[in-house]
């Protein structure tokens, strides 16, 4: 439970209309490296650009 507390891990949800569609996690290692663990997208959700906006995020928070 100690890695749930660690600050540089983040957790993110993508939702449409309320509902979660997407998953993804990272882990910032240090201000130039930034590790994508996992992103998942619903089949019926693929396409929509929700990891493209997820990496993103990730490259923004370096």
């Amino acid at each position: 439970m100690k890695k749930l507390d660690y600050p540089n891990l983040h957790f993110y949800v993508g939702e449409e209309n309320g509902q979660p569609v997407s998953y993804g996690r990272n882990l910032i290692l240090d201000k130039k490296v930034c590790f994508l663990s996992d992103e998942f997208t619903s089949n019926t959700h693929r396409g929509k650009g929700m990891a493209k906006h997820f990496v993103e995020k990730c490259l923004w928070m370096l």
